[in-house]
């Protein structure tokens, strides 16, 4: 008798995604009646940024080869070592992909306890600094803020390019849609970009933008000029 027959079994959970090491994997699982309930691995190199999609496909092929259902993908540790955390135009590299892909994710930790993996600053030097102010929002806490903000449905987003820089994901909540979407590279650059909203009617519309950069209290809001064609 189980001791709780509602848990489910999450696995591998290699250190990155192997198709051939998966296909052998599932293989085993079949035909032993060991198939978990939930499909995991981890993204910690920056290969996400070109190869995730193929990557996710490729899992999704085996099981359809091997006749084992679809199941719930849960990366286990997202984000580089260096790089990505704190940075918002890097983060969000992630979230869209594993947004697009109905996938779940958690962000790796790779620094030290207390700063929420760089989406809070100053706590590590608060023991040196005496009357230092803690928890400091970073630009990529803005970027979680606003993402776990976003209620309703996802949208479809057509942008330039499946692997390029710029990312972007979108939801839509009675009459509110809500953008997501960044990403420069390198963090330096600036970019022209139109914003297209279709599928909305009626004759006004409100329109706010914020940014969040890679520094502390990035919050900023700002009027930009825009073209209404509802």
């Amino acid at each position: 008798m189980p001791i709780d027959s509602t848990a489910k079994i999450a696995g591998p959970g290699f250190a990155s995604y192997n198709a051939a090491a998966y296909r052998t994997f599932f293989t085993y699982c079949k035909t032993n009646n060991c198939v978990p309930d939930i499909t995991t691995w981890h993204e910690l190199d920056g290969s996400l940024y070109n190869d995730w999609y193929t990557r996710y496909n490729n899992y999704r092929q085996i099981e359809i080869d091997l006749g084992i259902g679809k199941h719930e993908i849960f990366i286990n540790e997202y984000a580089r070592s260096s790089g990505d955390l704190g940075v918002p135009g890097n983060l969000i590299q992630y979230i869209s992909r594993f947004e697009t892909s109905k996938v779940y994710g958690s962000l790796a930790l790779w620094t030290g306890v207390g700063d929420l993996n760089d989406l809070v600053a100053n706590n590590k030097t608060s023991q040196s600094v005496p009357g230092i102010s803690l928890n400091l929002p970073t630009g990529a806490w803005y970027l979680y803020h606003w993402y776990g903000q976003m209620t309703g449905n996802t949208v479809g987003v057509t942008l330039p390019s499946t692997n390029g820089s710029l990312r972007a994901l979108a939801s839509k909540s009675g009459n509110t849609v809500k953008v997501l979407f960044g990403g420069s590279n390198p963090a330096s650059a600036v970019y022209d970009m139109t914003i297209k909203v279709s599928g909305v009617s009626g004759g006004t519309a409100t329109i706010s933008v914020t940014r969040s950069d890679q520094i502390a209290l990035s919050r900023m809001f700002r009027d930009i000029p825009f073209r209404s064609t509802l």
